[in-house]
């Protein structure tokens, strides 16, 4: 899967699609209304050797990466930190977590996985795009079912503290795996999402 393909397969269609370029005070922002040219920015800047990443979700104008400006989430989606001073030493150790934390929840296995050296980027891809007040409930249920399964992955929520993932990781084959299936919300997902649901006027 090349870097425009894993966009458009985790992002949605609509809204602004934002890179992100770390510099040595704070980043740089840029904006993208095509996966193309959003995924030409990315490896250009990766291979003058500059760190970049790339959002979880899309937005309404060009203006920040805020909570309130954004539009679009079409993935749930994790980290799983390994090194010597994180809950998993190794990456072996995170996968079998991950492998136990699915069979005992019954959650399908994560639509993209990429796998380097500080841990595990993990996407599950939504049918169907959502907006932010309704994928929070779902990202918030997720994540407390990582909490109660004593997992060390972190969710975070998009927008405001949208979690960023490695760029390169889609254009550098690392330990990569992806399927092009998309999932429904899993129904023991939408029950535990459920309190937070009800509380929404528009549900």
């Amino acid at each position: 899967m090349d870097t425009a393909a894993f966009l458009r397969h985790i992002l949605a269609d609509d809204g602004y699609k934002c890179i992100c370029i770390k510099l040595e005070k704070g980043t740089h922002h840029r904006f993208f209304q095509s996966f193309e040219d959003a995924a030409q920015f990315a490896l250009a800047s990766d291979a003058r050797g500059l760190t970049v990443y790339h959002a979880c979700a899309t937005f309404l104008s060009q203006s920040n990466r805020k909570q309130e400006n954004v539009a679009w989430l079409k993935s749930l989606y994790s980290d799983v930190d390994v090194g010597a001073d994180k809950p998993y030493k190794t990456r072996s150790e995170a996968s079998a977590a991950l492998t136990d934390f699915l069979a005992a929840t019954g959650l399908p296995g994560p639509t993209v996985v990429y796998s380097g050296p500080v841990g595990m980027h993990l996407y599950w891809v939504l049918e169907q795009a959502l907006p932010p007040a309704r994928w929070r409930p779902y990202a918030v249920a997720l994540r407390a079912l990582m909490r109660q399964r004593n997992s060390s992955a972190r969710k975070r929520g998009g927008g405001r503290k949208s979690r960023w993932s490695l760029a390169r990781g889609s254009a550098h084959s690392r330990t990569n795996s992806h399927r092009q299936q998309r999932f429904l919300i899993p129904k023991f997902l939408i029950f535990h999402a459920r309190p937070r649901l009800a509380t929404q006027a528009n549900w």
